[in-house]
């Protein structure tokens, strides 16, 4: 189901590789209660890769306190890749060193071991020369022939200019560079791959894609794939090439965490920046992104969807679910991180987290969400652990302003209670429509079926 993990752990920026038969997930770590992105460590994740619902949190792969001083600040998304020597290298940036940092590991899963910074062929690292760009978002990719690519780039509109990052940006795109062997020097590079960034002047294809952050290189069906967050912020966007670093020609809007798609028609969400990539698996594909918290904009969790391809083999767009990459059953408890937001007339509603626990909250009259395409088997009563105030009453059903197949009365509540109804016979994939209507507002904890 969608987040993929309900806990402590807010993985954001999530990069899937599969290692040695298990597909591990490398990201940054959001903290409730933060004031801004990311956190001092790093977790990597990982699953089987014929069960991609078993994930296990591998623990602390890497913390500021291994770094050097000048590198101790919020670390930002990491990816990582497998060198020739058998070992692990994982490449990240830290918040206000423009620098990209290495670690190296024996297993994939970590703990990782910092060796330095990449660097010029005469020891300067990257970053120093007055040339070089920002080095922000670091994504590594081995290609088929042995060679080593490192792609980063931040093109930021005026608004994440002032707020992030106050110089060296790149209006022309991502950069790419060649490592040598060693992992850290540079053989070639820094060179542009052709993709217009934000403040560019002459998008072309581009137009209302430019690029903004996020970078990532797949390699699939022998075309390379550069997976990149657009000036839209809430986008994953796709370019394709027949070269690693070069050529590329733009290939459309993988996903918007801003859109979801229900019963065939379009709803807006809370959106926020975007980051993700994509895993291939005996054939099939699996995009994984991430999702704001609706209130809190620097807490956010990984997703993942299913991507399919055209006639042409090109990326189909995909819109974010409930259920991801596994069916949801309407059975037993399931968590409100579940719940879409739906366009509402004020935009009210919302997830949120309180001390751990996620929260749903329907803010207005006639505001609704909807849970995507629940597997029902007929479930007797359906119940809702909530707060709720000045009273009403929540009407679900399984198509917009369709037949209630429950209505469940609301009390005032301060303090989180339990609200039931019967619930009429249904069977088979359904989206849940949940409409509030009443005076007040409603904080979902959880909903169960019975």
């Amino acid at each position: 189901m969608n987040p993929l993990f309900l806990g402590n752990i807010h993985l954001a920026d999530p990069e899937p590789h599969l290692f040695e038969g298990r597909v591990y997930l490398y990201g940054s770590v959001d903290k409730e209660g933060s004031k801004g992105y990311c956190s001092t460590s790093y977790h990597v994740f990982s699953c089987p890769k014929d069960d991609l619902s078993a994930w296990v949190d591998e623990g602390e792969a890497l913390s500021y306190k291994d770094l050097p001083i000048e590198a101790k600040g919020n670390m930002w998304a990491p990816d990582c890749v497998k060198g020739d020597d058998g070992c692990y290298y994982l490449y990240f940036f830290t918040q206000g060193l423009n620098a990209i940092l290495v670690a190296k590991s024996d297993h994939p899963s970590g703990p990782f071991s910092y060796i330095g910074k990449v660097k010029h062929d005469s020891g300067i690292p990257l970053g120093e020369k007055s040339y070089d760009p920002i080095c922000f978002d670091p994504a590594v990719f081995k290609d088929d022939d042995g060679k080593t690519y490192l792609y980063f780039g931040f093109s930021p509109d005026e608004l994440a200019r002032g707020k992030y990052y106050r110089k060296k940006f790149n209006p022309d795109g991502p950069s790419v560079i060649e490592l040598k062997e060693d992992m850290l020097t540079i053989a070639r590079g820094p060179r542009k791959i052709g993709i217009p960034g934000v403040t560019n002047s002459d998008p072309g294809e581009y137009k209302g894609h430019t690029f903004f952050e996020a970078s990532s290189l797949r390699k699939i069906n022998g075309r390379y794939c550069f997976i990149y967050s657009s000036e839209q912020h809430h986008e994953l966007c796709v370019a394709y090439s027949n070269f690693p670093d070069r050529d590329f020609h733009f290939g459309g809007v993988l996903l918007s965490n801003a859109f979801t798609l229900i019963a065939g028609k379009k709803e807006s969400m809370e959106g926020g920046n975007n980051h993700g990539s994509i895993l291939e698996l005996d054939g099939s594909y699996y995009l994984f992104y991430h999702r704001h918290l609706g209130d809190i904009d620097t807490v956010r969790d990984a997703y993942a969807e299913k991507l399919e391809l055209d006639e042409q083999g090109n990326f189909l767009r995909a819109y974010p679910t409930s259920f991801g990459l596994a069916p949801l059953q309407a059975k037993g408890e399931i968590s409100p991180a579940c719940i879409l937001a739906s366009k509402t007339p004020k935009e009210r509603s919302t997830l949120s987290i309180k001390k751990g626990k996620y929260l749903f909250r329907l803010g207005r009259d006639r505001e609704y969400a909807v849970i995507s395409d629940l597997v029902f088997a007929s479930p007797k009563a359906i119940s809702v652990e909530a707060t709720c105030s000045f009273g009403g009453v929540l009407i679900l059903s399984t198509s917009f302003c369709g037949e209630a197949i429950a209505e469940i009365p609301l009390w005032e509540s301060r303090s989180k209670d339990t609200f039931a109804s019967l619930c009429k016979k249904i069977e088979g994939k359904h989206p849940l429509y949940i409409e509030y209507r009443g005076p007040g507002k409603v904080e979902i904890y959880e909903v169960h079926f019975a």
